[in-house]
């Protein structure tokens, strides 16, 4: 008898280690604040949720969160010419400005487009994670969020100091350079990055032979101060100057892309009629 409950109670420890184990085994549940404005974990959440780490963009080697999103489910991307051109986001057949975007937890939809976020310019250099809720959020962040919810959180300073570059050419004289660094002093955690993406693109005109160029550069700093346990405070700035070419569109006969060259004569374009914007075809835009 006694032998039998020496071995039951060996079996009974053994089965306890073993749960044990398996239960550190397992991946902690996420965390994520996008979906109710306060820290949860993804199974407490009532919405469908998608979370993005740094490890997933730099496996699949994504240079705009547009080429992420586009893998996600009820995502649908639209680009309306080369690199840089106009570039919108919907999410289950809704509008593009039916989703709110968040950059750090600041609302970066622009009203100058109809409210939509201009995706066209937001690279990964510098993208730490991409929170991603789908389905109706209005409740929670108002009439922006009718479709869902993109939170993009950049990076910011680690516990050693690190600097990291990188520099890349491809064809149509494509050019991506970056340099990014962190430090952490004390309770404070600073972050800074650069980043230049820029193409000669094509042409996406059936005619001529003109082809549409972009160039952005991104500078990002971040700075986070501990001051206890419950509180920090959060500083960011974000800086994007961009510049893309696009062709008009022929609304009235064949629907596609128009092709002119630009004109650098002050010419007018027909006689006895005043210029119109000299050095520039009709055709041929830039912002």
């Amino acid at each position: 008898m006694n032998q039998a409950r020496v071995a039951l109670a060996a079996m009974a420890a053994g089965l306890a280690v073993s749960l044990v184990n398996a239960r550190a085994d397992e991946p902690l549940d996420r965390i994520i604040v996008s979906a109710s404005r306060t820290p949860l974990s993804i199974s407490a959440t009532g919405s469908a949720v998608t979370v993005i780490t740094r490890d997933d963009i730099e496996r699949r080697q994504a240079r705009y969160v547009t080429d992420l999103l586009g893998q996600v489910p009820g995502f649908a991307v639209s680009q309306s010419g080369v690199a840089g051109a106009q570039t919108q986001v919907r999410v289950r057949g809704a509008e593009a400005n039916h989703v709110l975007v968040l950059v750090d937890g600041a609302r970066a939809n622009d009203p100058a487009t109809g409210d939509e976020f201009r995706w066209e310019f937001l690279t990964t250099a510098n993208i730490e994670r991409i929170e991603i809720v789908r389905g109706p959020q209005s409740a929670i962040w108002g009439s922006d969020a009718l479709a869902g919810i993109v939170n993009i959180i950049t990076r910011s300073g680690d516990t050693a100091p690190t600097v990291d570059a990188y520099i890349e050419t491809g064809s149509e004289n494509t050019l991506n350079n970056a340099i990014s660094g962190s430090l952490q002093a004390g309770t404070l955690n600073l972050g800074m990055s650069i980043e230049r993406l820029s193409t000669d693109g094509g042409n996406m005109s059936r005619t001529g032979s003109e082809n549409d160029d972009s160039d952005a550069t991104t500078a990002a700093l971040s700075a986070l101060w501990n001051t206890g346990d419950t509180l920090s405070v959060r500083f960011n700035l974000r800086s994007v100057d961009a510049y893309t070419q696009y062709d008009s569109v022929d609304y009235v006969l064949t629907g596609l892309p128009l092709e002119c060259e630009p004109r650098l004569d002050p010419a007018p374009l027909v006689p006895g009629e005043p210029v119109i914007n000299p050095g520039l075809c009709l055709g041929d835009h830039g912002h």
